[in-house]
């Protein structure tokens, strides 16, 4: 399984997406209280560290 993303449901519960590496299949897995909240905090703002666009076309709108 490969991590891809954290979601947030509306009581505040967070759930990690993942993708199987073999058929590509999303899954949606609620997390535990003993996880490990580093690699997932990682994980919550990969898409602020990295964004999918650049950001200057921001400015350009």
């Amino acid at each position: 399984m490969e991590p891809l993303a954290i979601s947030v449901r509306g009581d505040g519960e967070w759930v990690l997406v993942h993708r199987c590496i073999h058929c590509g299949v999303l899954h949606a897995h609620r997390t535990a209280g003993d996880d490990n909240v580093l690699p997932l905090t990682r994980l919550a703002v990969r898409p602020l560290a990295q964004p999918p666009f650049p950001l200057e076309r921001l400015g350009a709108l």
